[in-house]
Parts: C-alpha cells; structure tokens; sequence
C-alpha cells in the first residue's frame, strides 16, 4: 500500500519526526511491504448479482499488524472505573498509571471496570488501522486514545484510514480518510485534544 494522504492534528507528525522518526518509519515501511491486491475476495452485487473482487478489508487490516508485530509493536490497554453517580468514586495522584485500581479510590461497589485497548504500541505511539464503519473511527479520534493521552502512556494517535478511491474498492460502509478529515476539521483546531496523524492509504 501507499501513503497518499496525511493531515497531523496538533503536531502530531511533527512529533513524531523530531522525537520518533525511526519508529514513524517503521509504520510507513509496514505499510509499503502490504500489497493490497493480494487481499481480495469475491461478492455478489445485491442489485446486479454480478460478481465482483473486492478488497479484503479484514484480511488486509490483519497483515499490516503482523508486519508491525515482526517489529516489536504490541497491543496497550488501560483500564479505568466509571459510575453513574459522580460521588461514588474519587480521583487521585496515580503512582503505577497502568494500574486501575490505584487511579481511584472505591466509595461504592456500584462500579464498572472499563478497559480500552490501542492495537499497536511502541515508543509512547498508539497505531490503528480502520478498515471498518464510521462510527469506530469517531470513537478512536474523541475517545480511544484520549485516556492514554492523559495518562502519559503515548504522545501521538495514528489513525489510518483508507481513501475514497480505495475505499470503493471494498465492502459498503467502510469510513474512508476525506469524510474523517472533514469531521475533524469541523469540531476546530483543539478538538479531539491529543495530537493525531491521519493517514490515507490506496493499494499500489
């Protein structure tokens, strides 16, 4: 695949290349190796019932992780309590930011462990990859890698997304990088607030 698209949000890329450069490229190199092509399968068209080859999109998504695994890239998770009433628990200072239980003080069992996960981890970076609806990726920009932001446990979010032209290419519904990008820049310039790189990729 290649990189034809990027927006960083925040400095995001510009982070990255000061501080991590070798480790950004390891991502990009990641996705040159993948040939897009040899990830297709055949669907029939509800309308025509012709059948077509499309992209693969879960299939593709599963061989970029596996060549960022071979580079010692490893999923990250973060878990933290949440309850219906303000006052049943309290923050407070955490010594050990991977340990839930030591970010809050439990004034009521009427609580619920919540744990999010980042795929890809490596160097205080968080990677994605959405082959996947919409909705998903709204919730990675303005809530995946919020709480690691604010935990300390990354610097930048990496979001990769396919293009318009690619994304026509695989099943219905797939969000595509343009629609994104004009989600993000209509919230503003501070909103989602962590640094992000938005990346748009089509097959070779």
């Amino acid at each position: 695949m290649r990189v034809v698209k990027k927006y960083s949000h925040l400095n995001g890329e510009e982070w990255l290349i000061v501080h991590e450069n070798d480790t950004y490229e390891e991502i990009l190199t990641s996705l040159r190796v993948v040939n897009a092509n040899e990830f297709c399968r055949d669907s029939t068209g509800a309308a025509s019932r012709i059948q077509e080859t499309k992209l693969d999109p879960v299939t593709l998504a599963s061989a970029f992780c596996d060549e960022l695994s071979a580079r010692g890239w490893s999923p990250l998770s973060h878990s933290h309590c949440v309850a219906g009433n303000s006052d049943q628990i309290k923050l407070k200072q955490c010594e050990t930011p991977h340990e839930p239980e030591c970010c809050l003080t439990i004034q009521s069992a009427d609580t619920v462990l919540v744990t999010h996960q980042i795929d890809h981890f490596k160097n205080r970076i968080g990677v994605k990859m959405r082959f996947d609806r919409s909705e998903s990726v709204v919730y990675d920009l303005y809530g995946r890698y919020l709480p690691f932001c604010a935990e300390g446990m990354i610097e930048v979010g990496i979001e990769i997304l396919p293009t318009k032209a690619m994304q026509q290419e695989m099943s219905s519904g797939i969000a595509y990088y343009e629609g994104e990008l004009h989600n993000i820049l209509r919230h503003g310039r501070s909103n989602p607030p962590v640094p992000l790189v938005i990346i748009g990729v089509e097959p070779d």
